[in-house]
Parts: C-alpha cells; structure tokens; sequence
C-alpha cells in the first residue's frame, strides 16, 4: 500500500511536472510569439518610416518642381513684359516719326499757302497798278 502510494505520489510529481514542463513550454511559446511580433511591428514602423521618408522625398521633388515650373513662368512673364515694352516703345516711335511727319507736312503746306499768298498779293497789286496806270519799275 506504501509502494502504491509512493507510485501514486510520484505519478501526481511527475505529472505536475509534465504540467510544469508544458507551462514552461507554453510561456516560452508565448514568449517567442510576442517577441516574433514586436519584431514583426519594429519591421512594419520601418517600412512606415521609409514610405513617409519617401513621400517626404516626393514632396519635396514635386514642390522643387513647382518651384521651378513657377520660376519659368515667372521668366515667361518678365520676357513677355519686355515684349510689351519694345512693342510700346515701338509703337511711340512711329508715332513720334508720323507726328514729325505730319508737321512736316503741315509747315510744307502753310509754306506753300504763304507763297500762294503773296503771289495772289503781287497779282492783286499789279492789276491795281494796271487800272491806275502806275506801273511799278521792272526789275
């Protein structure tokens, strides 16, 4: 009856011990998946820190993009600007020249009138002349 007891004890020992065993097994387990997934979560914050990194890279090449697309314009603008100004410019030239033109023209005609003038002034005179019988001295 000893003998049996002392089996009974030491199947009850080794079966806590078999317990123990699969507890230690199952901790280790646990232990194993928690640290398989805190690494799986280190990979997963790396993968986000290089996809915002390269997104952050993104942006920055779109903005020096835009940047420069705003520079070209800007370029674009001021050129066409200077166009506008040459073309202004221009145009105030002919303006000028056609001005000096006309007046040019004007002073050929008031010139022309004068003469017109005193040539209708020096045949009024003569036939004035002609009817008193005075006749100026011919050169």
């Amino acid at each position: 009856m000893l003998c049996m007891l002392c089996m009974l004890c030491m199947l009850c020992m080794l079966c806590m011990l078999c317990m123990l065993c699969m507890l230690c097994m199952l901790c280790m387990l646990c232990m194993l998946c928690m640290l398989c997934m805190l690494c799986m979560l280190c990979m997963l914050c790396m993968l986000c820190m290089l996809c915002m990194l390269c997104m952050l890279w993104m942006l920055w090449m779109l903005c020096m993009l835009c940047m420069l697309w705003m520079l070209c314009m800007l370029c674009m603008l001021w050129m066409l600007c200077m166009l506008c100004m040459l073309w202004m410019l221009c145009m105030l030239c002919m303006l000028c020249m056609l001005c000096m033109l006309c007046m040019l023209c004007m002073l050929c005609m008031l010139c022309m009138l004068c003469m017109l003038c005193m040539l209708c002034m020096l045949c009024m005179l003569r036939s004035a002349s002609s009817s008193t019988g005075y006749a100026p001295p011919a050169p």
